[in-house]
């Protein structure tokens, strides 16, 4: 009896694995953030306005998580300047901007341990938010142990995506003064988020969690948690 139970048992936590493995790979995320959400942290931007041309660029700009991770304190580091584009909608200090590349590059680096490219597209100054493109993933040169950047290697190589989900700025009231009056030079605390989001799991990986899946539930009707019978005479 003992023995039967102990196969039962085996099989259902088979199955329970095979299935919570599959879909960990399918969503499982990598990332690393600079500045803080309560804008506790010293990431800024210096912003510009030289006769009404309004310019920010990025200074100061740790990393500041996930955790203790031993890529915490290296600098990342975005060469653009940009530039105040277009209204897109609303008005003012509650606009929405274009922005364009004013001088430097669209390269983004983290010390010597993470090269890649990002363009900036808008600005929000209603929701406090700028805009990028996909995160295009350069080298990883992983010399320091960190997890981020393991598990960051391991979306690259399976073919994810790299994107900020987050690029936020304090909206203080010297934004709106730099917004709005030539010959101001201020700057402004940012918080970003960089994350790696997993590639769709190939075909194995669906007919893995499939299985799995199969063996939970026949393990859940022979126990009899699921309520019908797949008996031939039941069927018939």
């Amino acid at each position: 009896m003992k023995i039967k139970l102990i196969k039962k048992a085996t099989v259902f936590l088979m199955a329970v694995m095979m299935v919570v493995a599959t879909a960990t790979g399918a969503f499982a995320l990598a990332y690393y953030e600079s500045g803080k959400a309560d804008w506790s942290g010293v990431s800024r931007m210096g912003l510009d306005n030289n006769g009404g041309i309004r310019t920010f660029y990025f200074m100061n700009n740790p990393i500041s998580g996930p955790g203790s991770d031993t890529l915490v304190g290296r600098n990342q580091s975005i060469d653009a300047v940009y530039q105040i584009g277009a209204l897109i909608s609303g008005s003012g200090n509650t606009g929405v901007y274009s922005l364009t590349l004013s001088s430097g590059t669209y390269d983004l680096n983290v010390s010597t341990y993470l090269a890649a490219q990002a363009q900036a597209m808008t600005i929000d100054f209603a929701n406090n938010v700028i805009t990028w493109s996909d995160v295009t993933m350069g080298t990883i040169n992983n010399g320091i142990g960190s997890q981020s950047l393991t598990d960051m290697q391991a979306v690259k190589t399976a073919g994810g995506t790299f994107k900020f989900s987050t690029f936020a700025f304090e909206h203080t009231e010297a934004v709106n003064t730099w917004l709005s009056t030539a010959g101001t030079f201020t700057d402004t605390k940012y918080y970003s988020k960089l994350e790696g989001f997993a590639a769709v799991p190939e075909p194995a990986e669906w007919m893995l969690m499939f299985i799995g899946l199969g063996m939970l539930g026949f393990y859940l009707q022979r126990r009899g948690y699921l309520d019908f019978d797949l008996s031939p005479q039941s069927v018939a």
